[in-house]
Order: C-alpha cells, then structure tokens, then sequence
C-alpha cells in the first residue's frame, strides 16, 4: 500500500514539473518573440529613415524594459569605401546622425537576469551541483539592417 501510495506522490511531482515547465517555457518564448518584434521593427525603421533618433531609441528602451532588465548594444559600421567599414559602439556618437546608404547597423539586446524557465531549469533540485554546468536560457536578441536611405 506504501509503494503505490509512493509511486503516485511522484508521478504527480512530475505531472506538476512537467505543467511549470510547459507553462514556463511559453511565457519564455512569448517574452523572446516580443523582443525580437521590437527590435525588428526598431532596426528597420533605422534602416529606411536613414537614422536612429533620440526618440525611436527612447521608443527601444522603454518597450524592451517592459520585459526585463536588458543590455542594449548599438554597432554601426559607417562604410568608408566599399568593404572598408569604420565601426561605433558609443550611442552618443550614433544617435541622430545622419547615415549614408551602405552603412550597417546592428542592435543587440540582452536580458541581464534569467527568466521563471531559465530560473527553473537550473533549479539544484536536478542535480545541478556547480556554476559550470549551468544552462544560459537568457533571451537574447540581435538584428542587423543595411541602411538603405541617407539620413536627413
């Protein structure tokens, strides 16, 4: 009576396991979806405005702190002549400046935290004893555009 009394307490911690994981893992992909969308839709508007305003860049970092606290990472490379490109990190120096047709422009954004799947998954319960071992499920994102219009 005690076995089958056993057998089944674990075959519900891992119909419930099973349940957190499912649900986690769709909140998970839902979060990286809209990430991507916004990043998207923010690399092509710079890449047909031929610029990356204060405005469109607050417009990045105000959607995307809806969803965690993210790295933001802004690479243009201004082509010199064709296949010599000169590369900027500082958004200081890309934010509102007018780009040329050919110039590449590259966001990537990254969760600084882990999400309720990224948190569960490396849960010690399973047997997780080291820092090394750990699977990195942050989301992450990245979209690069070629400037397909000179900025104003």
């Amino acid at each position: 009576m005690s076995g089958k009394t056993i057998a089944t307490m674990i075959t519900m911690f891992i119909f419930v396991l099973f349940f957190l994981f499912s649900i986690t893992y769709s909140l998970h992909k839902k979060i990286e979806l809209k990430v991507d969308t916004v990043s998207y839709n923010v690399i092509e508007t710079v890449s047909t405005n031929g610029k990356l305003s204060s405005q469109l860049y607050g417009y990045l970092k105000d959607s995307i702190g809806k969803y965690g606290d993210y790295t933001i990472i802004v690479k243009l490379e201004e082509q010199i002549r064709p296949g010599i490109y000169d590369t900027h990190y500082d958004t200081s120096y890309i934010i509102d400046k007018n780009l040329k047709i050919g110039d590449k422009m590259s966001i990537y954004l990254e969760d600084r935290n882990l999400s309720l799947f990224g948190r569960l998954i490396n849960a010690s319960i399973f047997g997780v004893a080291g820092s090394d071992s750990l699977i990195d499920s942050r989301i992450k994102s990245i979209k690069t555009a070629i400037i397909s219009k000179n900025g104003d």
